[in-house]
């Protein structure tokens, strides 16, 4: 499709009326009408010009979506399933039982369980681009997506086959930062009916643990977290200052502005502080200590409280700063 340029006004309505319409899709965390989800699989199928499945399995979050498939083809035949005379209830039943089973054993499963999986309400953020299209500019040939738009309003995770089509609830819960990332620093950043959850802090997904019980997080536990990213989330939420000088950072300069501090971190940049006095004494007397994180190549303390300061080292007059 050639790019297409937009009006002031085309864009007004799309920041308007599609962006918050298809958000509102993707965060939507209600229970499934069934009904309407099995007219929307039917819609589905129809759009991709294939017979509607006889059977509509629910299950209660992706990961029971990916033990049906697992269920599906290696337990459960396929011609068990080649027409309606086989009870719904029965076809239901069994799945439900083998991912109990394969849950219990605690099974495992691969990437390629993700193949031809449709991520129903989550696959908001380009149908709403597309549902723009054919609603605003009236684009030819996009009644073939009319399916798509139906399961994601309707449903969570679908996985599809020719007789039979399993569909997940959606979430129980979801949060995301301003950038759309998954991102919760008290609880599980999306979570289900069934108990799965992730947590994931700015869309870096993360053991619960980290979240949970943050007490837990060490010195040594973030010095042995290979992932950069997680070790950052982990150094924050023990305290970067704290992190500093509990793993025994060096002071590599110190003068009358404060004392700067570095620790090298392994497949990452150095980690360069400033401790500095607050210049107004408490109410008892006593003086505030701060620690601010700086540049790697900041090489004085002054410099480093410059930089605090947005201005060069050799420009700063700590008399003129409130």
């Amino acid at each position: 499709m050639a790019d297409i340029e937009l009006t002031k006004q085309q864009e007004e309505i799309a920041k308007k009326i599609y962006i918050p319409k298809w958000e509102k899709i993707a965060l939507d965390t209600t229970p499934l009408n069934r009904d309407k989800v099995r007219e929307a699989v039917t819609k589905l199928y129809e759009c991709g010009k294939v017979k509607p499945p006889f059977y509509t399995i629910f299950v209660k979050s992706p990961l029971q979506l990916c033990y049906a498939r697992q269920a599906f083809d290696n337990k459960m035949e396929h011609e068990q399933v080649r027409d309606e005379t086989t009870p719904a209830d029965w076809v239901q039943e069994n799945v439900v039982a083998e991912i109990e089973r394969l849950v219990k054993e605690n099974a495992t499963y691969t990437s390629t369980d993700l193949d031809a999986i449709i991520y129903g309400q989550h696959e908001a953020s380009w149908l709403a681009y597309y549902d723009f299209l054919k609603q605003e500019l009236k684009q030819p040939d996009l009644e073939v997506l009319d399916g798509l738009f139906e399961v994601a309003k309707q449903s969570g995770w679908l996985a599809v086959y020719e007789n039979v089509c399993f569909v997940s609830e959606k979430p129980t819960e979801i949060h995301l930062d301003d950038q759309f990332n998954l991102h919760s620093t008290t609880g599980a950043a999306i979570a289900y009916s069934d108990g799965v959850k992730l947590y994931a802090v700015h869309g870096v997904e993360l053991e619960a643990w980290i979240i949970e019980e943050p007490e837990k997080i060490t010195v040594q536990a973030i010095d042995e977290q290979r992932n950069v990213e997680i070790r950052r989330i982990m150094m924050d939420r023990y305290g970067e200052a704290r992190y500093l000088f509990d793993s025994g950072a060096k002071c590599i300069h110190q003068d009358e502005f404060g004392e700067l501090y570095s620790k090298e971190m392994p497949d990452d940049e150095t980690l360069v502080f400033v401790k500095v006095k607050n210049s107004t004494p408490e109410p008892d007397g006593t003086y505030k200590f701060y620690t601010l994180r700086v540049p790697p190549d900041i090489t004085t303390a002054k410099a480093a409280v410059a930089w605090t300061f947005d201005t060069e080292e050799q420009e700063y007059q700590p008399e003129t700063e409130s």
